[in-house]
């Protein structure tokens, strides 16, 4: 396969569900621990956006903060109060005809010592279950209650994803 018929697709239109986008280039849901309504954000996101690329993914953005999240830095979208900051953001990427998703996260186990508190995990996990380096507390298993109640935190968040305006 030569190198030309290997790529010719990558800069032709597609469709994600409903979503059309103009190629099939995506920034994907890394994190890049900006302010979510910072300049620096807006600047990064809008770059993107204006350069052509397909798809912004915006970066995995917690929905059970601080509990759910990995780092201090990490998005966040449990209170309606940042349905405004997030709806800049979109706006941003939106004024250059790209769409934006957004990943929506709970860090489980993977939840950083950062708070102090203990991780959860749909089980109990001891310490040399865990990767070595930054996981330092063994989760604990959650409650059905509490399974549902995370659900509900998703749920949640996916609303104020849709109110801000992701696609």
């Amino acid at each position: 396969m030569n190198r030309k018929s290997r790529f010719e697709k990558l800069l032709e239109p597609s469709q994600i569900g409903k979503v059309p986008t103009r190629n099939r280039m995506v920034k994907t849901a890394a994190g890049m621990s900006y302010v979510v309504g910072s300049e620096r954000c807006l600047s990064f996101y809008e770059a993107l956006a204006k350069g052509g690329i397909g798809l912004i993914m915006v970066e995995t953005t917690g929905v059970d903060y601080p509990l759910g999240v990995f780092s201090p830095w990490q998005l966040h979208f449990e209170d309606d109060k940042y349905i405004h900051s997030f709806s800049k953001l979109i706006n941003a990427i939106h004024k250059h005809g790209c769409p934006a998703f957004v990943s929506l996260f709970h860090a489980g186990a993977w939840h950083s010592s950062f708070t102090g508190l203990q991780p959860v995990s749909s089980s109990a996990m001891t310490e040399s279950e865990l990767p070595p380096g930054l996981f330092k507390i063994p989760p604990r298993g959650l409650t059905i209650a509490e399974i549902e109640e995370i659900v509900s935190k998703f749920v949640s968040a996916a609303e104020r994803a849709q109110k801000a305006g992701f696609d």
